[in-house]
């Protein structure tokens, strides 16, 4: 993550979405991390996911 803070945390969200490879929501995502980092938070999940988008890494996806 280039402007944001490389942490175990952020590297393990990051990873989890990228090996998951189709749209996952926050939920998801912070239980995929979890089991790479422990006592992880959903608010850190949330502003992970904020910060990839604003960095173009990841984009949202509005599902019906």
């Amino acid at each position: 993550m280039s402007m944001e803070r490389r942490t175990r945390q952020r590297e393990a969200i990051w990873e989890f979405i990228r090996d998951v490879n189709r749209p996952v929501g926050p939920p998801e995502i912070h239980e995929g991390a979890q089991v790479n980092v422990d006592r992880l938070g959903i608010a850190t999940v949330y502003r992970a996911i904020k910060s990839l988008v604003e960095e173009g890494r990841i984009v949202a996806v509005s599902l019906p």
